[in-house]
């Protein structure tokens, strides 16, 4: 009889969902279930690897999960399988239906409106209402830079230096507009997938896995990036990947012959790590210090990092994504300077 599969799950002492749904899942296949709990004590020593590791500025907490979670596989396998691809080929990210909802929205906007929102937007303290009026007033083709994009032209006003913002290329910008060209006449969600397929899925989250699953001397798998799976997926009408709110609608369908619907349709939750959390605790003084750093440097604002540590700091804003691409920039600064 072949040894039962291993399964690994990475979870947290505050909150342990993940692995509650793993155990299910063990349970009904039978599963060798391993799990690593994540604390915030093991955050600088992860980041000082993931920049050592990956070779070039990864900005993804998600990363450090990996790195351990892969750590921890290594002594009982050296081959996994990892779901990346599904996402982005049967439109997995809540962002998607977001986008399609602003597109929906733009179209009883009247043009003088459009124009005005991100002058509305500089109204709120809260950055992220600044960034969803920022996208209501561009176009899908110039406001979707992939799932990993957070800077609208709002918050990089605030937070770069006049003189690094004028002076800074274009060449991201240009070149979403020329993938975006190459698909223009197809509707937004075949567009917003096509898109980060070339940039998101390969610069990003592929980097990632290989990186920190190499560190550990495992290999990573991905079967839904199997060239005829992902063909026969492009080909798909966008009703059969998002339906009545549900993203990968055809692969939850197919997966309810095999799986309980309380693991298929529960809320889609990633590969997270809770650094909101961490950076409102013991960890902030630390990261203040890290960051200070970057404050002489000539590309930021010294009082718009500082608004971002006070804000974090009171737990009234989550900023701990710009804090972590913060945070990378200083350690790889650190490591190669």
């Amino acid at each position: 009889t072949a040894d039962p599969v291993n399964t690994f799950t990475v979870a947290y002492h505050e909150g342990e969902s993940e692995e509650k749904y793993a155990k299910i899942v063990a349970d009904k296949f039978k599963t060798n279930h391993h799990v690593f709990y994540l604390e915030p004590d093991d955050f600088f020593s992860s980041l000082e690897t993931l920049v050592k590791f990956a070779e070039e500025p990864i900005v993804e907490p998600a990363a450090i999960a990996l790195y351990h979670i892969s750590k921890l596989a290594r002594e009982h396998a050296i081959v996994l399988l990892s779901g990346e691809g599904s996402d982005e080929v049967f439109g997995g990210y809540f962002l998607y239906q977001f986008m399609k909802k602003i597109e929906r929205a733009r179209q009883f906007m009247p043009d003088i409106l459009l124009s005005s929102l991100p002058f509305l937007g500089s109204i709120f303290s809260k950055l992220k209402y600044r960034k969803y009026l920022d996208w209501c007033s561009e176009p899908l083709h110039k406001r979707y830079q992939g799932t990993s994009s957070y800077l609208t032209p709002s918050l990089k006003k605030l937070l770069y230096h006049p003189d690094f913002l004028n002076s800074k290329s274009s060449y991201l910008e240009e070149q979403f507009s020329g993938y975006f060209s190459k698909v223009k006449g197809k509707d937004p969600l075949s567009q917003m997938l096509y898109v980060d397929t070339k940039t998101w899925l390969v610069d990003d989250l592929l980097v990632k896995a290989d990186k920190m699953t190499m560190a550990a001397s495992i290999e990573s798998r991905v079967p839904f990036l199997d060239y005829r799976l992902v063909e026969a997926g492009t080909r798909l009408p966008a009703d059969l990947k998002i339906r009545n709110g549900q993203g990968k609608y055809l692969i939850k369908k197919i997966a309810e012959k095999f799986l309980p619907e309380k693991i298929i349709y529960r809320k889609k939750m990633g590969f997270p790590v809770p650094t909101n959390d961490w950076f409102k605790g013991d960890l902030m003084p630390q990261i203040a210090d890290r960051i200070k750093s970057l404050k002489k440097e000539p590309w930021f604002r010294a009082k718009s990092l500082d608004m971002l540590l006070a804000r974090q700091g009171s737990g009234k804003e989550d900023q701990s994504r710009l804090l972590m691409s913060l945070l990378v920039l200083s350690e790889w600064q650190r490591h190669h300077g």
